[in-house]
């Protein structure tokens, strides 16, 4: 399916939006457009470590991962995770 520049926008209108996503919870915090995914900030007490330029650890970050706008099993689907937050893609 083909994201219109209104679902863009809707997409964007959940910025901020609280989810519970693989078992954790979250905060969506980007949508990107190529990927046709949304970016959860995973609420974990622990974040990872991030590398520094030579690939030291360097810094504590928050965790962060990639939910998929459809249904990896079902491409015309939405996530089910997103059905959960009652969100549809307007026509």
């Amino acid at each position: 399916m083909t994201l219109t520049k209104q679902h863009h926008q809707q997409l964007r209108g959940l910025l901020g939006q609280a989810i519970c996503y693989g078992g954790e919870n979250g905060q969506i915090i980007e949508f990107l457009e190529q990927e046709q995914a949304l970016v959860v900030q995973l609420h974990r007490a622990r974040g990872s470590v991030q590398d520094g330029q030579y690939g030291e650890p360097n810094r504590r970050v928050p965790s962060t991962c990639l939910l998929p706008i459809f249904d990896p099993e079902q491409p015309q689907q939405l996530n089910p995770a997103l059905q959960a937050l009652n969100f549809r893609l307007d026509d």
